[in-house]
């Protein structure tokens, strides 16, 4: 069977119709349903895509699917914000420790060091661990609502 824009648009809008939002993964299901429509035996476009809905899941298996993918990319975003908050802390303390010790064995700069060091604690890294707590707390909202 050949695919045409028709049918591809049909397809498209069936989709987000049934709650496919990403674009990347209806990308792939477009990409998906379109080998199958073509490689399909069948010359009715309506069986043929039922068919390639079917041997994918259904529609709430996609669904599901694409949940579980928002869900992952929700839990990488949480880690890595994560990671970068310990990384500005591990920074921010090394920092202020150099200039510490600057400053007990009366070393030049040691003023400038420990001012770097609390100007970044002040204006970097309490609000980065703030807006983390923050979203830590609508992540397990959203995670528990689901």
């Amino acid at each position: 069977m050949i695919v045409t824009d028709l049918h591809y648009e049909y397809i498209e809008t069936n989709l987000a119709f049934y709650g496919i939002t990403d674009e990347a993964f209806r990308e792939d299901l477009m990409d998906h349903i379109c080998t199958h429509l073509e490689k399909s035996n069948s010359s009715d476009f309506e069986t043929a895509y039922q068919e390639a809905i079917n041997n994918l899941g259904g529609y709430a298996a996609l669904q599901l699917i694409q949940r579980d993918k928002n869900e992952k990319a929700l839990i990488h975003s949480f880690i890595r914000r994560k990671r970068n908050t310990h990384l500005c802390c591990a920074i921010n303390a090394v920092v202020l420790l150099i200039g510490f010790v600057f400053f007990i064995y009366k070393w030049p700069l040691s003023g400038v060091l420990i001012l770097i060091g609390f100007s970044q604690l002040i204006l970097i890294t309490i609000p980065m661990i703030i807006y983390e707590h923050y979203k830590l707390k609508t992540r397990k909202i959203l995670l528990l609502n689901k």
